[in-house]
């Protein structure tokens, strides 16, 4: 949460919450030449095909290895090198051939929510991201990880998984919507490989951009012992200008990063595993455009921003992991340790917003002190300084999966104790004897959550199986609030209490149960039907205490029901991947803003049904023609938080 919340999609959010969700209906049309560009994102695969043109893709969204066509869940795969050569790098281009996922910048490359299926972002991120079995950003609500969604295209992956519906029993909190999991390269023990490349593209009204990749495989002692390094860096010109000053390509950025991955296997059994993955953002101002509601043309010209005030948003991301993994034969043995430490910085003109209470505040407190008052032009500058720091360890088992019943069964902790400075300043001349720092608040807050789940499939006959599981997931959320500054002198005067009270340390627990149900019917080995029942949830947690705002927000769940098939057709050279879902969704969180100063609320929910397709057609070798539908029919109960 944000003392002063600014960003476009949170009052978006809550306009659309005062209607009635229109239905929506997307369908895009791909050609994709194979060995040129490559193929499109892959939702099902066969074994047993004849064009080269779809080859057989394995994924773990299941915490197993399997074909993707015997996954019974919606599940697209990417293989990011597909769209090196075009220059789509970011999870808004990884993304955007995915049925029923969208994602959206804010304004910058350290702002984009991600929503599946219309499970909108509210608070807390509503679709879990992970890096390999590592959980990615804040759990919690109150550093806003639901507009942080992680941009890991241009490190060394073997590909992206997008699972769609609730994947609460396996992921936990947060996978409401869905999951993102980003799977790193494996550095080979036997072969030595690496490789450069530059790529050169120039915007159509600014400058040019260049982005430099590398990697490494060092395979240290034969079969034991690899080391697999990787790193790139990005600059990207400007192309939207600060009408206010008249400058030229405002808004450039600076993108780098590396992998580190180090592989022991000491014997056939044992392997283990070190992953250090780091990025940093560096972006210069927004690409927010004015658009006037009347006309529908933007208010400084196309491509032109206000501007008058520069401002950044910058982002450090650090991730460390150690996993051992244990064959006993008859299970394997996964234990995963990791630590993530992300921070963020953000510099952001509010005069617009706020700038009329800073003259308020300003003129009054100046009076009381025998001054003239009547200020007024006041500017102000939002400085926001989030501190997301996450301890996670898991603990898991699971079965060889040669038997008639196949099993997985886990523990689960996560801490993550982050801190929340927010500091508003007038950069304008203010009476002598009052500050300049309107408002100086610190949020520091804490989550912590642990869980145990499983779940056990039966093979029914040779071609059906069934799929149940749970999880039992206890969270908890601590909060404090410290706030001074005129703002609050302001309030005790002219309303006899602070705008901002502080507030001691306050805890909010939840206990919450998710459930999974699957049945799968493969009448053959290209060809799989399914039934998916799955929960999902959310975690709730304090809100600032201002007037107006429930002191908490409670946790809000999805249960889906999910109808789909996959497969292949004319020995290979058609393939498709189609769902029918229902999905209600109870106590919905959506973000509200107060007088500048943005919390979280919950909705009575919405529900609604929903299809989502992706069709693929190879008329001729190397040539393969795409088309994704997708329709979403969420409808809301209530017009207005509760």
């Amino acid at each position: 949460m944000s003392l002063y919340d600014n960003q476009p999609e949170s009052t978006t959010a809550f306009t659309a919450l005062s209607k009635r969700m229109p239905a929506s209906l997307a369908i895009m049309a791909s050609v994709a030449i194979a060995g040129i560009f490559g193929p499109m994102p892959v939702s099902a695969q066969s074994d047993a095909v004849e064009s080269d043109d779809f080859e057989e893709i394995v994924v773990t969204a299941s915490r197993r290895e399997e074909r993707l066509v015997d996954v019974p869940a919606s599940v697209s795969s990417i293989d990011p090198d597909q769209y090196e050569d075009l220059g789509l790098w970011s999870v808004e281009d990884l993304v955007a051939f995915t049925p029923g996922a969208v994602a959206t910048r804010n304004g910058n490359p350290t702002q984009t929510a991600i929503t599946i299926r219309g499970i909108a972002d509210g608070g807390t991120p509503s679709v879990a991201i992970y890096v390999d079995d590592v959980p990615w950003g804040s759990a919690g609500g109150n550093q806003r990880a639901d507009r942080q969604a992680l941009n890991a295209g241009l490190q060394n992956l073997s590909r992206i998984e997008v699972v769609r519906g609730p994947q609460g029993t396996l992921y936990g909190a947060n996978a409401i919507g869905g999951l993102i999991k980003y799977v790193t390269e494996t550095p080979s023990t036997t072969d030595w490989s690496g490789g450069v490349s530059v790529d050169w593209s120039s915007n159509d009204r600014g400058g040019s951009n260049t982005l430099y990749r590398g990697y490494l495989d060092i395979p240290v002692a034969d079969d034991k012992f690899a080391i697999g390094l990787s790193g790139f860096y990005s600059d990207t010109d400007g192309y939207v200008d600060d009408a206010t000053r008249d400058i030229r390509n405002w808004n450039p950025f600076e993108f780098k990063g590396g992998l580190a991955k180090v592989l022991y296997t000491p014997s056939d059994r044992l392997s283990l595993t070190f992953t250090a993955m780091t990025q940093q953002i560096d972006s210069n101002n927004n690409t927010h455009i004015l658009w006037d509601g009347t006309t529908g043309l933007a208010v400084f010209g196309d491509y032109r921003a206000m501007g008058g005030v520069d401002s950044f948003t910058d982002l450090d991301l650090d991730i460390l992991s150690f996993t051992v993994n244990y064959d006993f034969g008859w299970a394997d043995l996964t234990a995963t340790t990791s630590t993530m430490d992300n921070v963020y910085a953000e510099r952001t003109d509010v005069t617009a917003d706020l700038g009329g209470l800073a003259d308020a505040a300003y003129s009054v407190l100046d009076q009381v002190q025998g001054g003239p008052g009547g200020v007024a032009g006041t500017q102000l500058l939002f400085d926001l300084g989030l501190d997301t720091e996450r301890t996670t360890h898991e603990l898991r088992l699971t079965s060889s999966g040669e038997s008639a019943i196949d099993w997985i069964l886990g523990a689960y902790y996560t801490d993550e104790p982050n801190g929340n400075t927010q500091v508003i300043t007038a950069t304008t001349p203010v009476p002598a004897n009052l500050s300049s720092t309107f408002a100086d608040i610190t949020l520091p807050n804490a989550f912590n959550e642990f869980a145990v789940f499983g779940n056990v499939t039966f093979d029914v006959s040779e071609t059906v199986a069934v799929t149940l599981g749970v999880r039992r997931s206890e969270a908890d959320t601590e909060f404090q609030l410290d706030a001074i500054g005129p703002i609050n002198d302001f309030g005790m005067i002219a309303l006899g209490q602070a705008l901002i009270p502080s507030t001691p340390f306050t805890d909010s627990s939840e206990n919450v149960t998710t459930y999974l149900a699957n049945v799968l019917y493969k009448p053959s080995e290209q060809t799989s039907l399914y039934f998916r029942y799955a929960t999902g949830y959310r975690p709730g947690g304090p809100n600032t205490p201002i007037p107006g705002a429930s002191a908490q927000y409670s946790a809000d769940e999805v249960e889906s029901f999910e109808l789909g098939a996959k497969g292949t057709a004319l020995q290979g050279r058609i393939r498709y991947d189609a769902a029918l879902y229902y999905q209600d969704w109870t106590d919905m969180q959506v973000p509200f803003n107060i007088g500048g100063i943005g919390i979280t609320a919950n909705a009575e929910g919405a529900n609604g049904p929903g299809f989502e397709g992706t069709f693929a057609f190879a008329p001729v070798d190397n040539l393969v023609l795409t088309a994704v539908l997708t329709y979403n029919g969420l409808e809301f109960a209530d017009d207005t938080p509760e």
